[in-house]
């Protein structure tokens, strides 16, 4: 083992519900998360509300367990100023062990009024390196939770940098974008993901040109990780997550202690004597497996094999093959040792059937059964001869598990001590954990006739009942010839379990709370309503660019760095006018950090007058690189989310000159807080997932040339695919593009410093009609593709 970390590690398992959270406990997990009745990105959970919320907290420090709260989406002004605070304080008094947190505006917000509160900072927030790490510790965060994407050089590299505990996935979901980035499921049908509402449309079929008939072309398998333990946790992990807050009590216990058990055998035996049993990854495909499983992002940076794009739900194992069929019947000759209560699935196309079985069976017997296709006679007997039945359901392990996990009577072992001599107050002391009471009784007397011994006073003290607790060893010192009622027995050993439990919450309260005070924010006083915006323009091609460059309306012209190699950026900034902004990747990695090397010199000129970030993570990069921004303006890109005043006030602390606003807040919304430092996008293609996979690469194509592919959904719309290979991710783009240019009056309510248009796949021509029809000299000429108004008018919820 090379890294000290990997002598200690925490396996943090999902909690949808209380049953979850026992199930979990009981398999080995050290902590759970979960979210509560609010601000939660599982809003479809059962979760923890009220009083429950409390309980949980309580049952996790009595088994010497941690609980960690979610608090992972975007919340908007009103639920952060009002409802947050109240929301979160009975759980902060009560000991909540930590936060995890999405919004920087929440972060700041914790910070400041739960000032001993642990805060984690959520994948959600799309942490890609140390640049951005180093300002969340700085900000007060104590753990990082990475990027799925990142590989485990970028892994250690962000724990080398912060020296802060990693919080990483090792089994179960895997979204097919950069967390907190996908606009997908928003746009579609307003649940967005920034509120933990998705909609999970990445698991839909869609189909494109190379890749035959409808697949599940965004769906990856699900992460299974005990191959790569020991590396995770030699690249500095700390906390192994398991995903699953929407999977039920068996799935989390069964996944939960296959995982207890490898990093036990890891950490107790070494790399030396490590080693995965294949049956153990079959029970855990037996559980839940979306067309088998990858060890995901850390060993590479994409791949055809992490993605299940035959099936996106779970496929089960293999079991048996078909050998004969007719009209009437199926023959199924059996592979794996089946249960009686077994779930078999025969599917083929888009035909299928499950079937249970009545009666354990064996491999090499015939499993003969009724011809349950619907539509079994046009079903070509070629199509499924020899095609392989899945269990998708085994009930032996399903019983297992609940007989051991979900069903087991729930106790907490304690050391006690009780005392008994004549004429002084019973005692009886109990140990759990690090805290330690003492209850005293009544006064012992003398025995009148017949005297308690010390095996009497044992048996009633070890009938513990229901109280949750029971003694794994007792001590008694008993006196001669005395008497104490059996009542009184009950009441002491009864009062000693309840003061232990308020103990042991009490050790973990707190009253330190900071009332929040009304806030005051520096807005820009100037009169904004008549000023007239300024005009923005993005461009990801030099037809655009001369296009525009010449536009008497456009004062400031961004240009798409992933699209502009050295020699055209250097041709444009030698021969362009003023007013140039270098647009910076919208992923940025170890490796974009190197490619980005060659644009220094050139980010230096003073024809460069500023920069728009996508990522903070190329903010804080960008700030080191001192005599390259001197002197220019900085603008965070609506990817950077600002939903309420704190985050805006923030990222103004950090030098950032002006933000564009949110794809996700209606006008209304936006008037509430929007300033003199806004950008409102008012056209443009919208980008709604940035992903590490890549669309060629999955139908075996990649020639690592850029290029747009066309992606068709269940109902016909086409999406565009943008290959962005310089710094390999790929944009999926909404069908529709982005059209406010009719809704004038709603957005000038909003008084937005500037208003954008983002140009990608336009021709000159098209940009110029849309520029034209903008500043009134247009001849009504209609962009080609359809368009929308986003979430302009409608919000999310």
């Amino acid at each position: 083992m090379n890294s000290t970390t990997a002598q200690k590690a925490e396996i943090l398992a999902p909690a949808g519900s209380f049953e979850c959270m026992k199930a979990a406990f009981l398999a080995g997990a050290d902590a759970v998360y979960a979210g509560g009745a609010m601000f939660g990105a599982r809003a479809s959970a059962v979760n923890f509300s009220g009083d429950e919320l409390l309980d949980a907290i309580d049952y996790a420090h009595l088994h010497g367990k941690k609980f960690y709260l979610t608090i992972n989406t975007l919340l908007k002004e009103q639920e952060l100023e009002q409802d947050l605070y109240p929301y979160l304080l009975p759980a902060y008094e009560h000991g909540l062990d930590a936060v995890i947190v999405q919004d920087l505006g929440v972060l700041k917000f914790i910070r400041e009024y739960f000032p001993s509160l642990p805060v984690h900072a959520s994948t959600q927030m799309n942490v890609t390196g140390p640049y951005f790490g180093r300002e969340l510790k700085r900000l007060g965060v104590t753990r990082i939770v990475t990027a799925r994407e990142l590989s485990l050089e970028e892994i250690n590299r962000i724990y080398q940098a912060t020296g802060l505990e990693i919080e990483s996935f090792v089994h179960g979901a895997l979204c097919y974008c950069y967390s907190g980035q996908c606009l997908l499921s928003s746009m579609i049908g307003g649940r967005s993901g920034n509120r933990g509402r998705c909609a999970q449309p990445c698991r839909l079929a869609y189909e494109t040109d190379g890749i035959k008939g409808k697949k599940y072309l965004l769906s990856p398998k699900d992460l299974c990780t005990l191959s790569l333990l020991p590396d995770i946790l030699d690249s500095g992990v700390y906390s192994l997550k398991v995903e699953g807050r929407m999977k039920k009590p068996e799935y989390v216990a069964s996944v939960t202690r296959m995982y207890r058990k490898y990093v036990d055998l890891y950490l107790e035996k070494g790399r030396e004597h490590y080693h995965v049993e294949e049956a153990d990854i079959l029970q855990l495909k037996d559980i839940y497996n979306r067309g088998g499983f990858t060890d995901g992002y850390y060993i590479r940076h994409n791949s055809k094999d992490m993605m299940s794009i035959d099936r996106p739900n779970h496929c089960g194992v293999a079991v048996g093959l078909i050998t004969e069929l007719n009209r009437q019947n199926i023959a199924v000759r059996i592979t794996e040792t089946l249960n009686k209560g077994d779930v078999l699935e025969f599917d083929v196309k888009n035909a299928s059937f499950n079937y249970t079985l009545g009666q354990p069976m064996a491999p090499g017997e015939i499993l003969r059964i009724r011809n349950r296709f619907q539509d079994a006679q046009s079903l070509k007997e070629s199509a499924l001869r020899s095609m392989e039945v899945a269990r998708i359901r085994n009930n032996a392990l399903i019983d297992e598990l609940n007989a051991n996990y979900l069903q087991p009577e729930d106790t907490i072992s304690v050391c006690g001590e009780a005392i008994f001599c004549e004429g002084e107050k019973a005692s009886l002391t109990i140990r759990c954990l690090d805290t330690e009471i003492t209850e005293y009784g009544a006064v012992v007397q003398k025995a009148q006739s017949r005297p308690l011994i010390e095996e009497d006073i044992c048996k009633k003290m070890m009938q513990t009942g229901t109280s949750g607790f029971v003694f794994k060893n007792l001590k008694l010192h008993v006196g001669e010839d005395i008497f104490v009622p059996v009542g009184e027995l009950k009441a002491l050993r009864r009062n000693a379990f309840e003061t232990l439990r308020q103990e042991l919450s009490a050790s973990y309260q707190r009253r330190d709370a900071v009332l929040p005070q009304k806030q005051e924010w520096m807005e820009e006083l100037e009169d904004k309503k008549d000023r007239e915006p300024a005009v923005s323009v993005l461009v990801s091609s030099m037809e655009q660019y001369r296009c525009i460059s010449d536009h008497p309306s456009v004062t400031r012209i961004y240009v798409e760095l992933a699209e502009f190699d050295v020699p055209q950026l250097r041709e444009l900034l030698l021969n362009g006018s003023a007013g140039i902004y270098l647009a910076l990747p919208y992923i940025f990695r170890g490796e974009t950090e190197k490619k980005m090397e060659v644009y220094l010199e050139l980010m230096k000129s003073d024809r460069v007058s500023g920069f728009l970030v996508r990522n903070l993570e190329s903010f804080f990069w960008l700030k080191e690189q001192e005599a390259s921004i001197s002197g220019k303006n900085i603008i965070s890109d609506s990817q950077i989310y600002c939903y309420n005043r704190r985050t805006k006030e923030y990222l103004k602390s950090l030098g950032i000159d002006e933000n564009v606003c949110s794809k996700e807040l209606n006008h209304r919304e936006l008037a509430g807080f929007c300033d003199a430092s806004a950008e409102l996008e008012i056209y443009g293609a919208i980008p709604v997932m940035f992903s590490a996979g890549c669309i060629k690469k999955t139908g075996s194509r990649c020639d690592g040339k850029t290029e747009n592919i066309r992606l068709t959904d269940r109902k016909g719309q086409n999406l565009t695919v943008h290959t962005v290979c310089r710094y390999c991710y790929n944009i999926l783009y909404y069908p529709e593009v982005l059209w406010l240019l009719e809704d004038e009056k709603d957005w000038r309510e909003i008084r937005p410093l500037s208003v954008r248009f983002s140009f990608t796949t336009e021709t000159a021509e098209q940009c110029k009609n849309i520029m034209d029809l903008f500043t009134g000299k247009g001849n009504g000429t209609e962009i080609q593709r359809g368009y929308t108004k986003g979430h302009f008018k409608r919000g999310v919820l």
